[in-house]
């Protein structure tokens, strides 16, 4: 009995670990448990090998807590060099931050929209964006730098909010 508890215990770890390498290779950010894109693929481990759904949830709540603080400190390490650089000041980094921080707390809501209704928030998101920048004087770049994937899949499908490109 120990042994088949074992055994599953190694297969879910092996099964998470191919998981989550097949994210890192296909290139996919974060890990998003609770959507529709992982519901069933959570399902499957569940059912596959004998599973808690909770259990399974956490695991994959956990990785994408992980990805999102590596992404913030990124984004943050990026802040603190153009600073040292001199291409902003520390005023204009807090800024940059607290704007990044109301831009992803808004986009929470936006997984269940369609595709039409996601493009259309984007679209107003870039114009809103676009006015921010340049009321604060900031490069739109440093704004974007530490999206990924939390600030719209638009803006890399030729969705740019750089208007001269």
């Amino acid at each position: 009995m120990k042994n088949e508890i074992l055994k599953r215990k190694n297969y879910l770890v092996i099964a998470l670990g191919i998981c989550l390498m097949a994210a890192a290779v296909f290139g996919v950010k974060t890990v998003k448990a609770q959507g529709a894109n992982n519901s069933n693929l959570v399902d499957l481990l569940v059912e596959k090998f004998n599973l808690s759904r909770d259990d399974v949830l956490g695991v994959f709540n956990q990785y994408r807590g992980q990805r999102q603080e590596e992404m913030q400190n990124r984004y943050e390490e990026r802040l603190n060099q153009a600073v040292t650089d001199g291409k902003i000041t520390e005023e204009q980094k807090q800024q940059i931050l607290t704007k990044h921080q109301e831009i992803v707390n808004s986009k929470e809501d936006w997984q269940n929209l369609t595709p039409e209704e996601r493009k259309a928030k984007n679209d107003a998101l870039r114009t809103e964006m676009q006015n921010w920048t340049s009321q604060n004087n900031i490069d739109l770049p440093y704004l974007n730098m530490g999206m990924g994937p939390k600030f719209g899949r638009g803006f890399k499908a030729g969705y740019r909010m750089n208007t001269g490109k």
